[in-house]
């Protein structure tokens, strides 16, 4: 990141920030990123939605500006803590314990899901059924449960 601008005058502010994945010795693009796609979008839009200018004057905020709503399609992925109360769904395929689309509050931590696997013999001849939990990226789809469908 590099903050430039000039000194003491809010009207002339300049950020360049860049993020970079797979850099290995100052290189990017040398190694394998560890996270996926979806998991670096995650990241910078957390990094980059946590940037604010500051105030200027001694003005007090309203209560409205507070907390303003998200966008919808806001992503943030397992062990994040979620921003915006509301109704989010994971992209992923396949038989997913509790749905894909779950009601989180803000604040809370976003979990992982649980899928539905296939049976080993021995899970077959008992009946058990084969399940892994595994890290997801969460979408922001609505803002209340009753609400209408993004």
């Amino acid at each position: 990141m590099k903050f430039t601008g000039e000194p003491n005058d809010a009207l002339r502010p300049y950020a360049d920030i860049q993020l970079k994945t797979g850099v290995y010795q100052d290189a990017a693009g040398k190694v394998n990123s560890s996270l996926t796609d979806e998991e670096a979008i995650a990241l910078w839009d957390k990094l980059t939605s946590s940037i604010r200018v500051r105030p200027v004057s001694s003005t007090a905020k309203k209560t409205s500006d507070a907390n303003p709503r998200r966008p919808l399609g806001e992503l943030a992925a397992t062990g994040r803590t979620c921003p915006q109360t509301g109704i989010w769904q994971c992209d992923d395929d396949g038989n997913i314990q509790n749905g894909r689309r779950r009601h989180f509050n803000a604040g809370e931590v976003m979990p992982g899901i649980v899928r539905a696997g296939e049976q080993s013999f021995l899970q077959k001849l008992k009946g058990e059924q084969a399940t892994y939990r595994t890290g997801t990226v969460w979408r922001l789809v609505d803002y209340e449960e009753g609400g209408g469908k993004s």
